[in-house]
């Protein structure tokens, strides 16, 4: 029985955390589009951070992305594009207020729901899918979200940049 548990357990660790992410394209609060494609063609890394309002371990951890976001975002090194996505029921105006009053100042997208080709790796929130420019994916399940800009650069190493981002 044990041996059975483990073998299950290596398939579903293989099945969740061995996938080429599926396309998304989605526009944000300002109406700007955003397709997770186009950016990993770039040769970004991709966060999709979902999160829903009433979420405190969610607001919690923005003000940590946020800030890796400012380092390596648009005004920073460019290396990495997030996409907070909103997956609860909520309208445009509560999710604008939520993202100011925690601070976020990556793209925001309110969504109904979770979008179906991402439904099964997303256990609990905040949820932050890590994708590679090869398209691979890697869901960072925890409430133990990455506290700094080196924990974040530390996760982030799993994509192939020819070095690590810490280096």
């Amino acid at each position: 029985m044990t041996k059975r548990l483990f073998l299950f357990f290596i398939f579903v660790q293989t099945t969740l955390f061995a996938q080429t992410a599926p396309n998304l394209i989605v526009n944000d609060l300002d109406g700007e589009s955003h397709n997770l494609y186009n950016y990993l063609d770039e040769g970004k890394t991709v966060i999709l951070d979902f999160f829903f309002v009433n979420c405190a371990s969610c607001q919690d951890g923005a003000p940590y992305l946020d800030e890796f976001w400012n380092t390596y975002g648009p005004n920073g090194s460019e290396q990495i594009q997030v996409i907070s996505l909103e997956v609860s029921n909520a309208t445009d105006q509560i999710v604008e207020n939520t993202g100011n009053e925690w601070g976020i100042e990556n793209p925001i997208v309110n969504l109904n729901e979770i979008p179906t080709n991402f439904t099964p790796f997303i256990e609990s929130y905040p949820t932050y899918m890590v994708i590679c420019p090869d398209r691979s994916m890697t869901p960072l399940i925890d409430f133990n979200y990455p506290q700094t800009i080196l924990a974040w650069e530390q996760n982030l190493n799993i994509c192939d940049f020819g070095s690590n981002i810490t280096d």
